[in-house]
């Protein structure tokens, strides 16, 4: 993590030096201050957040703002600007400005619905075929007037006619009272075994009782740390379910072994969990839970292919991910804190698990994805 730190800050600092060191060295003193004031800004941002462990919305805002629309096009013009010119350089800046608005207005927008699936051995047969649809990552205080994305998200939804609906945490940025505009949406959502969800770290920022209230009141399902059976006439799956549990940053709540306490242990199992780095920690090849949903990473809200900043702060960060038999799911989440997205589309996620009779231990099917 200290390696990255000093990444962000060589990023941030280096175009700004040389930028001054060419075009600003000789300008008035007031022109220099107000030329390094917004990066010592950024920079007291950085250590309040990574130093002191706050992560106050209104920093993070702040933080990712002025990466995107400032360090980046600043940073494009200095690696272009020597090579092709100042004209072609302010161009390529420009372009970056112009690309890190979309992701600020329409990028948020772009809703997709996922199919993915995978299969088990140990999935029992009256279960072949279960449809999950996976949330992640409301982040009701980041939609502001945005009431209709949250409602085509309820719209696709329930049009899958699910036989589960799970959300990984995350519902609120840092108060109970931004879910309640939303109430009455999320509500409306549906499935044959009823809505289950976690609490991720945003969630503890606020009141956690008033959050869990709300939540109840919606209809839907708080598991923390404890476990509940679904059935199909005699048979049976487990699902489980965890406060967030994170190895960085930020407080740990959940327990897993609460959770599991009693749980069918010959069952097939599927975790809820906000942090994919707690499946590292003390799920894959520890426990014998089959599949695992999480959220958090929010696809690192920038992605080009499959490079993401994220893959700096994340092993897991988007995606299909397995151990031998064990799978993790990591949703790209609905909105964030920060709200942005290019190319990590907002995501709501149809996972199929199916049995698989051959035992085979690679058997992720890719899925397709359409627009909403």
């Amino acid at each position: 993590m200290r390696r990255t730190l000093i990444i962000i800050v060589l990023l941030t600092l280096l175009p700004d030096v040389y930028i001054w060191l060419c075009h600003l060295r000789c300008a008035p003193v007031w022109l220099q201050l107000a030329w390094w004031l917004p990066a010592v800004s950024l920079l007291l941002t950085i250590w309040e957040f990574f130093a002191r462990h706050r992560h106050h919305v209104l920093s993070i805002r702040l933080f990712f703002t002025y990466l995107l629309c400032v360090s980046l096009p600043k940073l494009v013009f200095s690696v272009v600007a020597p090579l092709a010119g100042w004209p072609v350089g302010l161009t390529a800046g420009g372009i970056v400005l112009l690309l890190s608005l979309d992701g600020f207005t329409l990028g948020t927008r772009r809703l997709k619905v996922r199919h993915v699936s995978a299969a088990w051995p140990t999935l029992p047969p009256a279960f072949d075929g279960y449809r999950v649809v996976h949330l992640s990552d409301i982040h009701a205080g980041s939609l502001g007037r945005r009431s209709r994305m949250l409602q085509r998200v309820a719209e696709a939804v329930n049009a899958e006619h699910a036989d589960l609906i799970v959300c990984t945490g995350d519902h609120v940025n840092q108060s109970a009272s931004e879910l309640t505009p939303y109430l009455y949406i999320l509500s409306s959502l549906h499935s044959a075994d009823g809505v289950y969800t976690v609490l991720g770290n945003h969630d503890f920022v606020g009141n956690v009782d008033e959050l869990c209230a709300h939540l109840h009141g919606m209809g839907w399902h708080v598991l923390r740390n404890r476990s509940v059976a679904l059935s199909r006439g005699d048979e049976h799956i487990t699902l489980i379910g965890v406060d967030n549990i994170s190895t960085w940053v930020f407080a740990r709540h959940g327990n897993l072994s609460e959770a599991m306490a009693h749980a069918d242990e010959d069952s097939f199992q599927i975790l809820l969990t906000h942090d994919p780095a707690h499946w590292r920690a003390e799920v894959a090849g520890v426990t014998h839970i089959d599949l695992t949903l999480s959220g958090h990473t929010h696809g690192g809200q920038l992605r080009i292919g499959h490079w993401s900043p994220a893959k700096r702060f994340a092993r897991h960060w988007w995606g299909w991910y397995h151990e031998g038999a064990q799978r993790l799911y990591v949703s790209a989440g609905i909105s964030g804190a920060f709200p942005f997205r290019l190319g990590a589309w907002p995501e709501v996620t149809v996972i199929t698990i199916k049995r698989d009779t051959q035992n085979s231990t690679n058997n992720e099917l890719c899925g397709r994805t359409r627009n909403i």
